[in-house]
């Protein structure tokens, strides 16, 4: 009695099983056929990635390579920082975002959807490849050995830090370069939130041939490298520490700091300085494209 009971329940077990899987084939991922209709009405146009009409505009609240293993990431952040911005790096997105989203696999390796689906990644303006480019463009340029005869760039400052700031001949167009690539690392750390390029920021701010950062900017900045855990909560607190000793720290600084924790510099309310305004506009440029 009991093994003609103990094949039943394994007879029906496999049963189970079985329509399981069957239901899985007939019923695959609503997000991968939610993918391919909106590849499909790209028509083959770019969109950046913050714009609804890319298709991987939901999956841009997480880095690709957070589905990258520690060693891959190590990898890739090497090859950002020796600026090689070629397939291997590609490739190493891709291999990040789909170990994120396996589902949208199939999307990628069709013939007839991959080669949209790869462009859309990478042509997307994806923080990952910018942040390589950025530091491909200060090696061509060799910015590292002039950027620290240059005051820190001030773009709160506007024309009139141009103005004074800049100077004339080869060293002006120096000047340009580096003021241009200042602005992307800017973007990228604090517009983009990506990590690396935060850390990359915090090397930087208020140092010759860096960023100029009102105070508020820098408590942002700390904050969100807390969230990124790029600091230990025992480092943050000693950099609050050392702001609360000083001759001002206002209660909106605390809630600033709080706030910013949890969330980017656009739902922030108003942060004195250039950025939060830039990035304001950086996104309603993306959303025109």
């Amino acid at each position: 009695m009991a093994i003609g009971t103990n094949k039943y329940i394994y007879f029906t077990a496999v049963a189970i099983v079985f329509h399981l899987k069957i239901i899985a084939l007939a019923d695959p991922d609503a997000r991968l056929g939610e993918f391919i209709k909106k590849l499909e009405a790209t028509e083959g146009k770019l969109y950046p990635l913050r714009h609804p009409k890319n298709p991987l505009h939901p999956y841009i609240g997480r880095p690709f390579e957070e589905g990258l293993d520690a060693q891959q990431r190590t990898k890739l952040h090497q090859m950002q920082e020796n600026g090689t911005c070629g397939l291997d790096i590609e490739t190493m997105i891709e291999t990040g975002l789909l170990d994120l989203y396996p589902f949208l696999k199939p999307a990628f390796e069709a013939g007839s959807t991959g080669y949209q689906a790869k462009r859309l990644l990478i042509f997307g303006i994806i923080p990952a490849y910018s942040r390589c480019l950025h530091y491909q463009i200060r090696r061509e340029h060799q910015l590292d050995k002039f950027a620290a005869s240059f005051d820190p760039i001030d773009f709160d400052g506007g024309r009139l830090f141009t103005l004074t700031h800049r100077p004339p001949g080869n060293r002006g167009l120096i000047w340009d370069k580096l003021r241009s690539q200042m602005h992307g690392l800017g973007n990228l750390a604090i517009c983009a939130d990506y990590p690396p390029s935060i850390a990359d920021l915090m090397t930087v701010i208020n140092k010759p041939g860096g960023i100029r950062l009102t105070k508020q900017e820098t408590l942002y900045i700390g904050a969100r490298a807390r969230h990124h855990n790029l600091l230990t909560e025992q480092e943050f607190q000693r950099a609050i520490s050392r702001l609360k000793s000083g001759p001002t720290y206002p209660d909106y600084n605390v809630s600033l700091l709080l706030k910013a924790r949890h969330t980017n510099i656009l739902t922030m309310p108003h942060i004195a300085g250039y950025w939060q305004a830039a990035c304001r506009i950086s996104f309603s440029i993306d959303l025109e494209k």
